[in-house]
């Protein structure tokens, strides 16, 4: 068991990125991982965490969601990418001189 599933036992674990398309095998034998999200999910988040939170959703509907499942790994389609413009980040909640400050920051 690893320190991250040690302290968030209860926790599902989601990994995202294009590396899941290149070898989810490999994310699910080294990780703690539980779901594996193939390209953009700003669409499918919120199906994605229902799911993890123990909804009974249909996960084969989910695009681009990655899964264990009986021992095997599926994978459903990666779906339409969302144009990423159009979703607002509230930059308002961000301390932009906080953010500058730690990005320059070297150990």
């Amino acid at each position: 068991m690893t320190a991250l599933q040690e302290t968030f036992q209860t926790t599902p674990i989601l990994i995202g990125g294009k590396v899941c398309k290149i070898n989810p095998e490999l994310l699910f034998s080294r990780t703690s991982a539980d779901l594996l999200v193939d390209g953009e999910a700003e669409d499918s988040i919120a199906d994605i965490l229902a799911i993890a939170c123990g909804a009974e959703k249909n996960k084969t509907l989910i695009p681009g969601l990655i899964y264990r499942e009986q021992g095997r790994i599926l994978r459903n389609p990666e779906g339409i990418t969302a144009d990423i413009n159009a979703y607002r980040v509230p930059y308002h909640r961000f301390s932009m001189e906080r953010y500058v400050r730690m990005a320059q920051y070297r150990p």
